[in-house]
């Protein structure tokens, strides 16, 4: 949902950066995730020169948030928006084993990189570690249900030549 930077002011604020669509998801009595699973509870928002700071219930002082500092915050599963068809999470796409058109084990999908303006899919085959554009011409198939994706078998994709 978002990436919390530096502490800001004396009450516990952090700076917000945040990565939803959905404002709501920084309203007070929100409940946002770290990627450790802990639980925090939106106290507050306030507008702060070039974007927005947040404080959590509990954390009212700046040396007690400043652990939290380029945390990322998530939401719970089930609290996520529903998806259209071609549309997927990337904590889904992470694992899914990676198959050529005929079903050839070909790798497996290791992260998502999706802070720039094309979302990459990190594939980890036996030669390596490969950047693939998650656009439909080179991943026709995606089924998470499966656990699997299809990468068009293109020289230099996933190998060297």
């Amino acid at each position: 949902m978002g990436r919390l930077g530096r502490p800001h002011g004396l009450k516990g604020f952090l700076v917000l950066y945040p990565e939803s669509d959905n404002d709501a998801r920084f309203d007070p009595g929100s409940r946002l995730l770290l990627s450790s699973g802990d639980v925090l509870t939106v106290r507050e928002t306030m507008l702060v020169p070039n974007g927005r700071a947040i404080a959590f219930a509990g954390f009212d002082d700046r040396t007690v948030v400043e652990h939290l500092r380029s945390a990322d915050l998530y939401v719970e599963a089930e609290a996520r928006r529903p998806l259209d068809a071609d549309e997927f999470w990337p904590d889904e796409l992470v694992g899914l084993s990676v198959r050529d058109r005929t079903g050839a084990s070909l790798g497996l999908v290791e992260s998502v990189d999706d802070t720039s303006a094309q979302t990459r899919l990190t594939v980890l085959t036996g030669a390596g570690r490969y950047q693939v554009p998650l656009v439909r011409d080179l991943i026709p198939e995606i089924s998470v249900s499966g656990g699997y994706l299809v990468v068009e078998d293109l020289p230099g994709l996933l190998s060297e030549d």
